[in-house]
């Protein structure tokens, strides 16, 4: 280890004073250890790990390094990993290995050669990692370091026994964690900081936050809508407890009701999608199968980009049995068509008119940009299409888009300024530090991904101060939406 390591040695590497503490902490530290980074997204996590993985191996080359990342940002991390080797003149490449290259190392390791050769850098998903014959491996091996991003996904099933098995069997030697929110280790050796504690080596705030982070765009709902959306709540109600994915259902309805009414409507199609078979069969007299019921979360989960609602499963066979409840299928999915029937019957979009009349009142130049975001795709296309006679310069992106069309139309944005309609996932590793006006036209049901959403825009770099603007409803105030406002803004300040 470099003679010379302190807090003075790591600024020059480029580090802020709250990375380079938690980088001398590890480095210096001895024996296992496993240290956890809980900071919100766009600190610089990637960028310090990948200084840390660097001077590990400056002082011992010969060392196997495990990464394992959401999928989304594995070619960032790859970029970051090559950046920092390249300068150190270290002579190791960030290898990713997705699901058909580690076939093709379980081939190489039948033929003689080690599965994970020393010295290594192997990026990897979460999804890739926590397959039975890849976390087997990866079990195998003897890791020097283990860098696990987005720590909090460990709290879910295969990936919180690949780490624990890893700890507990001493499998790996050290390990960093990193995430935006909640840490998965509870004891000293986690370190968490938020915006307003990030400052420069000179003692000054490196962001300008204000004291109200989220600002409201109030807007009132005509009585139809107000009617329609109490039948939804009411159906939404009878979902939860009633249905095989119950609460997914529910989950579904009430925060597409929450996004747009139109994408109520998608929601409501998806569904009857998926329960036509089973509708049917009932009518029919004949008996259920495993995939009727299996095709309703797959239909419900492709509506949005962050619903990760987790269910039990209810048993099949106690459904058949019911009578009444087979019953209830017929009868709620009369009550589907009749809330398709309503919607037909909303003449205004008091979200939508309010949104319209909130940039009309902004400063919009041709050096301007404005950010919309939203949870769901169906909402993007709708705003996309109602916003193009009201503004000039409208890009969409959204995961369905391909990569590179959404590279290519965030670059446009960039050039050309207007307004970007984006959906979460589709905005995931992208900085937009230059936006002047971020609107949540929606909010996600966490706040994980809620300061995952600011952290597009506040990054290092950023000059001026930050307004996320949030449309909110004053005649359905959702209470999850106010504590989430009411936490995210506790948080930063």
């Amino acid at each position: 280890m470099n003679s010379k390591l302190n807090l003075e040695y790591l600024s020059s590497k480029g580090l802020l004073p709250f990375q380079a503490s938690f980088a001398l902490t590890f480095l210096q530290s001895k024996g296992n250890t496993y240290q956890e980074l809980v900071a919100p997204t766009g600190l610089g996590k990637t960028r310090m790990a990948s200084t840390i993985i660097s001077m590990e191996l400056e002082r011992n080359e010969n060392q196997r390094i495990l990464i394992i990342t959401p999928k989304v940002v594995l070619t960032q991390w790859q970029f970051e990993l090559h950046s920092q080797l390249q300068t150190s003149e270290l002579n190791v490449e960030p290898i990713i290995v997705d699901h058909k290259s580690f076939f093709k190392y379980q081939t190489d390791a039948l033929a003689g050669s080690p599965m994970w050769p020393s010295p290594s850098v192997i990026l990897m998903s979460k999804d890739v990692a926590i397959r039975d014959n890849v976390s087997e491996s990866i079990l195998e091996t003897k890791w020097d370091l283990v860098v696990i991003d987005e720590s909090r996904f460990i709290k879910k099933g295969k990936l919180q026994s690949l780490f624990d098995s890893l700890k507990s069997n001493k499998v790996a030697e050290r390990a960093i964690l990193l995430t935006s929110f909640e840490p998965y280790l509870d004891d000293d050796s986690v370190m968490t900081v938020r915006w307003n504690d990030i400052i420069d080596w000179n003692g000054n705030s490196i962001f300008a936050v204000r004291d109200r982070l989220l600002i409201p765009i109030n807007y009132k709902r005509t009585e139809e809508e107000q009617e329609f959306l109490k039948e939804v709540f009411s159906f939404a109600e009878l979902f939860e407890n009633k249905f095989p994915y119950g609460k997914l259902q529910a989950t579904t309805f009430l925060k597409s009701a929450s996004s747009n009414i139109y994408a109520v409507e998608k929601s409501i199609r998806r569904l009857m999608d998926a329960w036509k078979p089973i509708r049917n069969k009932i009518a029919h007299n004949m008996p259920l199968a495993d995939e009727d019921i299996e095709r309703i979360p797959r239909q419900l989960e492709s509506i949005t980009d962050e619903l990760e609602t987790i269910v039990e499963t209810q048993d099949i066979s106690d459904i058949q049995k019911n009578n009444v409840r087979l019953n209830d299928y017929l009868v709620a999915y009369i009550k589907l068509e009749s809330l398709l029937e309503q919607i037909t019957e909303i003449s205004h979009d008091s979200k939508l008119e309010a949104l319209i009349s909130f940039i009309h009142q902004l400063d919009l130049g041709p050096d301007k940009y404005v950010c919309i975001l939203t949870s769901f795709a169906s909402t993007a296309y709708y705003l996309h299409t109602n916003l193009e006679e009201e503004m000039n310069n409208i890009f969409l992106v959204t995961s369905g888009i391909s990569i590179e069309n959404r590279a290519n139309r965030i670059n446009a944005f960039r050039e050309f300024g207007g307004t970007l309609i984006a959906t979460d996932g589709a905005l995931a590793g992208v900085d937009l530090s230059e936006i002047n006006y971020c609107i949540s036209y929606d909010l996600p049901s966490n706040i994980d991904r809620l300061e995952q959403r600011l952290g597009r825009f506040l990054r290092f770099g950023r000059n001026e101060s930050l307004e996320m603007f949030v449309l909110v409803d004053t005649t359905n105030a959702y209470e999850w939406e106010v504590e989430l406002l009411n936490r995210l803004n506790n948080l930063i300040l």
